[in-house]
């Protein structure tokens, strides 16, 4: 009898902080999708701050670096992207976080950077849509570089390869 009130106790104390955490989730995910973005990312910082070690900490890490990119802090934008990939390399957030850093970088115009990561990233045989925004990215990053026949090589894969991508447009251009 003792031990089944305390796990009674436990139960509810369990369901209480997970409610509270759930519901703190979804306050900042509210906040994310009306555009809230600097509030957002304190939420999210508070909630990887009190349980860094989160099953959702992956979502959290990319929802934030999303908010800190909309809010112009590209350098906390790549330190979320840098730190998602890093602790979290099977998510399913990791190449979309992995693309938004080569793309951070490349506005950063630390293009040999960028240059490197989308290589990575393309060797890891990405998802599609992925794919297509690394070799497009590629491809700018080498045109601009004076490399144009590795470039047209990129474009062509996009083109040939990602027909249905919103990057072929660009790519055949």
């Amino acid at each position: 009898m003792r031990s089944a009130i305390i796990l009674s106790a436990w139960f509810a104390l369990s369901v209480s902080a997970f409610a509270q955490t759930d519901s703190a989730r979804l306050f900042a995910d509210g906040l994310y999708a009306r555009g809230y973005h600097e509030m957002a990312a304190r939420e999210y910082r508070e909630l990887l701050a009190k349980e860094p070690a989160r099953a959702d900490a992956d979502v959290i890490l990319y929802r934030l670096a999303e908010c800190l990119i909309k809010g112009k802090d590209m350098a906390g934008a790549s330190e979320a992207c840098g730190k998602l990939t890093a602790s979290h390399p099977k998510s399913p957030y990791a190449n979309k976080a992995r693309l938004r850093r080569a793309e951070i970088l490349m506005e950063q115009e630390s293009f040999d950077e960028a240059l490197v990561l989308l290589g990575e990233l393309l060797a890891s045989s990405p998802e599609d849509e992925i794919e297509a925004g690394a070799l497009y990215h590629q491809g700018m990053i080498l045109k601009d570089s004076g490399q144009p026949a590795k470039a047209e090589s990129s474009f062509s894969k996009v083109v040939d390869q990602h027909k249905k991508s919103l990057y072929a447009s660009f790519a055949a251009l």
